[in-house]
């Protein structure tokens, strides 16, 4: 084992296989809270996606499981907005392709194994932002009260997170 590995291999494992709204809740979690990871990685898998952010509130690897899809729908607009929050905070953005469905699925229930670290390791390049429409995201305030307002691809509203 690298030693590498076995820095990474206390991993936190947030959001639900599967489930868009769990999935980009953490992501807004994390993109919001007082601790900047160091960079993120969209693992793109068959027709998902999920995401490893590195050195976020702690030494290591938390996986946001792929409740993203590459597709329309919910899936899909999860993964816009996701995307948009990641440009907002200007958090660096890499991407791996990994093709095993087994693999993929290891990986988006929490485990990470030496061999899927390694593969990520070696296939991660710079995210490529026109693999996927990404949601626009702008700081409003409406009273006393500061909000990220996330807008749909289309124009329409998707969500507001309340800023401290």
């Amino acid at each position: 084992m690298s030693e590498e590995y076995i820095y990474y291999t206390s991993t936190q494992h947030l959001g639900k296989h599967g489930v868009t709204e769990s999935c980009k809740l953490a992501m807004a979690a994390v993109l919001t809270s007082a601790f900047r990871p160091e960079k993120i990685t969209a693992v793109i898998g068959p027709q998902r996606v999920l995401f490893l952010v590195w050195e976020w509130f702690y030494a290591g690897i938390t996986i946001i499981s792929d409740g993203f899809g590459t597709h329309g729908g919910e899936g899909g607009a999860g993964l816009s907005a996701t995307l948009g929050l990641i440009r907002f905070y200007e958090i660096p953005l890499l991407q791996a392709q990994v093709y095993d469905e087994e693999a993929f699925l290891e990986l988006a229930y929490g485990k990470l194994t030496e061999e899927m670290f390694d593969e990520i390791q070696q296939a991660t390049q710079e995210y490529d932002w026109s693999f996927h429409p990404v949601s626009a995201v702008r700081k409003v305030k409406r009273g006393e009260q500061q909000f990220l307002e996330v807008k749909r691809t289309d124009g329409r509203p998707d969500f507001d997170i309340p800023l401290r």
